[in-house]
């Protein structure tokens, strides 16, 4: 691995069903990397939420970066709902009986069981069958990455943990509501940073609970650049909005439903700090771009170059064309929540199928080859 290489940083992010559309820019990057270089052209590797399933994918295929990709775009094309949690009547019913008992009974029922909407233990098997986890230190070792991270939320002290695997020792920091743990990642690892708060349940990790790492996350780039990215691939999945076009849905609205409110909720912990993060990265090269060259060695902050991808329609207008194929009994208990326009944002995180999953990881695949001038430049410039 180049020097270039081992301080390039992969950012992949939340949320949910989204994470197809991660697959398909990385399909697309490994497409164009093709004829220029058979390596891995992230060094830094960085996931929360279903982000840290592609990352932890990468990282342990970090060997064959441009046939796992491929592999990877398959995994999401082909994902099922049942796949993810149990979507029988027997098993929604159990968790619907469990949250209608502690509600209703308060404080009688001292140890509650209403924890989560769905249970996922279909995921833990298919990602334990499906990541080779026990891969990853060889390629440290190797040098064919030089840093692994997933984060995740401590429950009980309400800090964002960033585990780390590391090819250097490094030392461990703890800021504000944010601290590292240096531990081999595991399954139990990823399924915490994915686990969405409320509708999917916390992962216990060494007798302490954890959710999902988009959570209580202000700067998710910030374990990246720690463990020495000065390049940044970051793939969101939002759609990219120009801020100057028309705005219709700025006229008068109706009351929001319960779906709509949950829906903007989940966006503001999924993804809005990953586009406060662009901006503060933006603020922060322009001010050590305004320092004079000779200084500049002198400054604590550096200036960090990157490129963002996000996705060029709106997923969760797409979720919205594809609610119906959501298993019967999502589409009942989200229908109770609000009108199925109501709730697309919802649903586009629970849309484990492969009509939608294959449908925006292709989406994911063109968007990159529409930017293939842009991430040539950016990670392969100097490729022989």
């Amino acid at each position: 691995m180049t020097a270039k290489q081992q301080t390039t940083g992969l950012i992949l992010t939340g949320g949910g069903a989204r994470g197809a559309y991660q697959a398909g820019v990385l399909q697309g990057v490994a497409e164009i990397a093709k004829s220029r270089s058979t390596t891995l052209p992230f060094g830094i590797i960085s996931g929360a939420s279903a982000g840290a399933i592609n990352a932890s994918f990468v990282a342990a295929t970090a060997d064959s970066f441009i046939r796992s990709a491929k592999q990877l775009s398959e995994f999401w094309a082909t994902l099922r709902s049942e796949a993810i949690f149990r979507t029988d009547i027997r098993s929604l019913g159990r968790i619907g009986v469990n949250w209608a008992t502690d509600l209703t009974l308060g404080n009688v029922r001292k140890r509650k069981q209403a924890v989560s909407l769905l249970d996922t233990a279909p995921l833990m098997r298919l990602l334990a069958h499906n990541i080779p986890f026990n891969r990853v230190p060889r390629h440290l070792n190797n040098g064919l990455i030089s840093a692994f991270e997933v984060s995740a939320l401590d429950y009980k002290t309400s800090e964002n943990v960033s585990f780390i695997m590391s090819k250097k020792p490094l030392d461990a920091w703890v800021h504000p509501r944010r601290r590292s743990a240096f531990t081999p990642i595991k399954v139990e690892h990823v399924m915490a940073s994915s686990a969405i708060p409320l509708i999917f349940p916390p992962v216990e990790i060494e007798q302490r609970y954890y959710g999902d790492g988009c959570v209580r996350n202000p700067a998710p780039f910030s374990p990246a650049i720690r463990l020495g990215a000065r390049k940044l691939l970051i793939v969101g999945v939002r759609h990219g909005r120009d801020p100057n076009q028309p705005r219709p849905e700025l006229e008068a609205t109706e009351k929001p439903t319960v779906a709509r409110i949950l829906g903007v909720i989940i966006n503001a912990l999924m993804m809005d700090t990953v586009e406060y993060d662009i901006d503060r990265l933006m603020r922060m090269n322009k001010l050590v771009a305004s320092v004079p060259a000779e200084y500049q060695d002198q400054l604590p902050l550096k200036e960090i170059d990157y490129l963002a991808i996000q996705p060029s329609a709106d997923l969760a207008e797409l979720a919205g064309q594809h609610f119906k194929r959501l298993p019967g009994m999502i589409q009942y208990l989200i229908g109770g929540l609000g009108s199925q326009t109501e709730a697309s944002e919802l649903a586009s995180y629970l849309l484990f199928e492969p009509a939608f999953c294959a449908y925006i990881v292709e989406l994911g695949r063109q968007d990159a080859h529409a930017r293939r001038e842009e991430i040539e430049a950016f990670l392969f410039a100097d490729a022989r």
